[in-house]
């Protein structure tokens, strides 16, 4: 019995061969470097981490119980939709006018963290993946407050609005599962009446 042993007899011609290398090769390449869209959204991400984390990094800073005070403002304002600033600048006016009318009494936003679900707010964060959908972002942060112990863990939401000027921060989702919890969110406690 003779076996012919050359390419061609086995249904691999050199042509088919190079093909089927260069059909591997693609995938692998797509593999490793993954889709143009998968490394925008990728990027996309932690452009939104890296605000987020420098938001939070500003809000412990500062310290901010009850509304920021114009100095606070200045430095949260360009993390903050025009609609959130304008949410602020409202709630102003309305503890200004509260102060006005009975000026020995706690004016409505006098106490209380505003910017977590803790009334004594956070003093550690870590900031996750978000959820991106078209212009809105939805992302998860890990808050903790430590002393008084025992340590206090929760997580809020941050969500975000692509705007003109990049990704802003546009809500608080207060996600703390206690009692004495403000608003279920920023934009709801707020509100004026």
């Amino acid at each position: 019995m003779i076996i012919d042993t050359r390419p061609q007899a086995r249904g691999f011609a050199p042509a088919a061969l190079l093909r089927r290398f260069a059909a591997i090769w693609l995938v692998l390449t797509a593999i490793i470097l993954g889709s143009p869209s998968a490394r925008a959204q990728n990027a996309e991400s932690q452009t939104i981490k890296r605000l987020a984390a420098r938001f939070y990094r500003t809000y412990l800073r500062l310290h901010i119980l009850g509304l920021p005070n114009s100095a606070q403002m200045t430095e949260l304002s360009p993390y903050l939709t025009s609609d959130l600033r304008a949410r602020f600048r409202a709630a102003r006016r309305k503890e200004d006018a509260a102060i006005k009318r009975r000026p020995g009494e706690k004016p409505p936003f006098g106490d209380g963290d505003l910017f977590s679900s803790l009334f004594e707010g956070a003093q550690t964060f870590y900031v996750t993946d978000p959820a991106i959908r078209g212009g809105a972002a939805r992302l998860p942060v890990h808050m903790q407050r430590r002393s008084p112990a025992p340590a206090v863990r929760w997580i809020d939401t941050l969500i975000l609005e692509r705007t003109a000027d990049g990704w802003r921060v546009a809500n608080i989702r207060y996600g703390g599962k206690w009692k004495f919890r403000g608003g279920p969110s920023l934009r709801d406690n707020l509100k004026a009446d």
